[in-house]
């Protein structure tokens, strides 16, 4: 059988197979054969001419795995060691090779990403020379990016000439991928420009909800530009001028809308509204200062907008579904059975749940925050300071908007009018903090969490703005964190009740109410680990 394999082995080496022929080798009694011995000192002759070889074509992998092969058969020959020692210098050429050219991908890319596509193609170029083929990609990749950036380029503006904002943004953001620079910069003037233009002459024509649709893909480029900013701006105190009046708040309404006409001077629809507008106010007057002033002498008669509390029963508007509703808030009886005017024009309810803690909930698009002590009481009264300064949040298709008469720091910069963003700060006073947060990004209800001033409820630090439902659970997209348990709960408005709905069976007061159930303020509602109660607030 040995001289079997010393013949193998001799096929092997004369046919070339110096791979079959090492394998062979690695047994021991075929090397302590003379004809075994004479066949390695071969073997390794070979290993070490075909690794010079694959190292002169350039195939440093190749040299090294015979450089392996020949290690255990022949240790450290001169031979062996020469090779070893040529081919790690190769290894380290095509190390700094390597990094060569990754510095200069970078470069390019980085050139590129700026815009400065002469000045990429120029260090391209030269590493083509250099590196012949392994380059010459490179170069034809940035010849294909430019190529593509500077289509998109003239498709946005092309897009923008035709009003196509939603496709002229497309073009933008695609430049900006592909490399930025002036070129990029100037589209974006450019849009902005002629899509600030076609809004102002929407709005001046009347047609804002045209206006809204327009701006709508532009967000992202209303930040940057400043014309476009201001007819945002503008666009936003209409909405909140149009809050206030449907609220019945005709002179507030009458004060912001009254700034707009420098800013929107053809609009002569705006200049109408005012005018209706005073005309509303004086005609109020008129009936309040008349006979019908003289029924109820130890009543002071005002408007809604001047009267906080009026001594009757009155409906509030707050929206439900997505739907205005009329919510009767009733007057609370004092100790000599007369009824007390309700302060808050907007309906409060206070939320206990177990394990979490307290919260109020306020129903409302448009809803006051200042001191408890100010001559018309906020819907949100806070025990601070009463010089700290009253703001307005807006509520308008999902967007909050803050309005202040004098400026309130948003983020540390002072503002008087701002579209909110999740995790804002306000700060009202010296000392009052409130965070503004939206949890859940698929609806329209926010998180206040009031520190430096007290609330007027013991214990209640976070209020909820509550617009067509609020969710109870463990995720991170819960109105409500809870603590223990895995359920998660949903409260909503539905023709002006409360509908609470859970992935598990609940019970309202004791009573099994299935898994969809409608609840009163003083009902307790438990669902597995999770129970709370509402009561008016």
């Amino acid at each position: 059988m040995l001289i079997f394999r010393i013949k193998r082995c001799q096929a092997a080496l004369s046919g070339g197979r110096l791979d079959e022929a090492v394998e062979l080798l690695e047994a021991g009694d075929l090397r302590a054969h003379r004809q075994g011995q004479e066949l390695t000192d071969r073997v390794v002759a070979a290993l070490i001419e075909r690794g010079r070889m694959h190292l002169a074509a350039g195939r440093v992998d190749a040299a090294v795995r015979d450089c392996d092969q020949a290690a255990p058969l022949a240790g450290n020959s001169a031979g062996l060691c020469e090779l070893r020692q040529a081919v790690s210098r190769a290894v380290a050429e095509d190390r700094k090779a390597a990094a060569r050219r990754d510095r200069t991908a970078d470069a390019v890319l980085r050139l590129a990403g700026q815009g400065q596509f002469s000045r990429a193609a120029e260090i391209a170029a030269r590493a083509a020379d250099r590196e012949g083929s392994t380059a010459g990609a490179l170069v034809d990749d940035l010849h294909d990016r430019r190529a593509s950036f500077e289509r998109c380029l003239a498709d946005g503006s092309a897009a923008a000439e035709l009003q196509d904002w939603e496709s002229a943004m497309r073009h933008l953001a695609r430049a900006r991928s592909l490399g930025g620079g002036a070129d990029v910069d100037a589209l974006a003037r450019s849009i902005g420009d002629k899509a600030a233009c076609a809004a102002q002459g929407l709005i001046e024509s009347g047609r804002l909800d045209a206006a809204e649709l327009l701006l709508r893909p532009l967000s992202s480029l209303c930040q940057a530009h400043g014309s476009l900013c201001q007819v945002e701006h503008g666009l936003s105190q209409l909405r909140l001028g149009w809050t206030l009046f449907r609220d019945g708040r005709h002179d507030e309404a009458r004060e912001v809308l009254a700034r707009l006409p420098r800013q929107f001077p053809a609009a002569q629809w705006l200049k109408e509204t005012l005018d209706a507008l005073s005309q509303t106010g004086k005609s109020l007057a008129v009936v309040r200062g008349g006979p019908l002033g003289l029924i109820d002498l130890d009543q002071t008669i005002a408007s809604r907008e001047s009267q906080p509390a009026p001594a009757v029963v009155r409906a509030d508007t707050a929206r439900l579904g997505g739907v205005v509703k009329q919510l009767p808030l009733k007057p609370r009886p004092t100790s000599d059975g007369q009824a007390k005017p309700v302060a808050p024009r907007r309906q409060r309810l206070l939320l206990h749940v177990d394990g979490s803690g307290c919260y109020v909930v306020i129903l409302g698009d448009a809803i006051d925050i200042g001191p408890i002590s100010a001559s018309r009481p906020p819907d949100l009264p806070l025990m601070t300071s009463p010089a700290s300064p009253a703001v307005t949040l807006c509520r308008s298709d999902e967007d909050y908007f803050l309005n202040a008469r004098v400026p309130v720091a948003l983020n540390q910069r002072p503002v008087t009018s701002a579209l909110l963003g999740n995790g804002d700060q306000i700060g009202i006073g010296p000392r009052c903090r409130i965070e503004f947060r939206r949890p859940n990004a698929a609806s329209g209800s926010a998180v206040l969490r009031i520190s430096g001033a007290r609330l007027p409820w013991p214990g209640v630090r976070e209020v909820l703005l509550m617009d067509r439902e609020l969710v109870i659970g463990p995720g991170p997209s819960a109105h409500v964190r809870t603590r223990e348990g895995t359920e998660q709960l949903t409260i909503q408005i539905s023709e002006g009740r409360l509908l609470c709905r859970c992935d598990r069976p609940m019970t309202v007061d004791g009573t099994p109410a299935g898994t969809v159930a409608a609840v009163a303020p003083g009902n307790r509602v438990e669902a597995g680990a999770l129970s709370f109660a509402i009561q008016p607030g």
